[in-house]
């Protein structure tokens, strides 16, 4: 997540709540002990930032994987770095264009449960109307009706046309998505 929008990126990514057909629970999303984040090298530095604002619907399990999906909206406008400049940057034409695009979102298409006990969510990442495919792998424990997630993957800012006018020396083509929630069945 390069410059801001490489966290954009990893936001959409990140991009990750569930949500499911009929069949699979529905689970609430604490969003007071949850995130949202992405990485990205700017200049040979790293770049990390967060999305404030962003909502999952999560139908989720795990012995019904194909009732089981996710959805994730992120207001792409409460993307925040620590350093003002770049989250202004991100927000401009060239990175997440938020006058014309204000949300990036991911939707599960298939989940899978992995040979190591985690899963893999498969389904598509839209930033800036330019969807494409993403696998999400995570990991999920659920103790006492609460579960924990957390799971990373990279996506290329440049499928997401995301600054298109920095070169990756300037701004790394690699933005790092990772989510880390805690939720409750409804």
């Amino acid at each position: 997540m390069h410059f801001p929008l490489r966290k954009g990126a990893a936001i959409a990514a990140l991009l990750m709540s569930f949500a499911s057909p009929a069949l699979a629970q529905d689970w609430q999303v604490d969003h007071t002990q949850s995130s949202l984040k992405f990485e990205a090298k700017q200049s040979g530095n790293i770049v990390t930032g967060t999305f404030g604002n962003w909502n999952a619907k999560i139908d989720f399990d795990t012995d019904n994987l194909k009732a089981s999906n996710i959805q994730v909206r992120i207001d792409m406008t409460s993307v925040q770095t620590g350093n003002a400049t770049i989250d202004q940057t991100l927000l401009n034409s060239d990175w997440f264009d938020t006058s014309n695009f204000t949300s990036a979102s991911f939707v599960s298409t298939k989940i899978t449960k992995r040979e190591n006990g985690n899963f893999e969510a498969a389904g598509t990442l839209t930033i800036r109307n330019r969807s494409q495919p993403l696998s999400l792998p995570f990991s999920l424990t659920v103790e006492d009706g609460v579960a924990t997630v957390s799971g990373a993957t990279t996506v290329l800012r440049t499928d997401y046309e995301l600054g298109m006018a920095q070169p990756d020396n300037a701004v790394a083509g690699k933005v790092s998505i990772l989510f880390a929630l805690k939720a409750r069945k409804s």
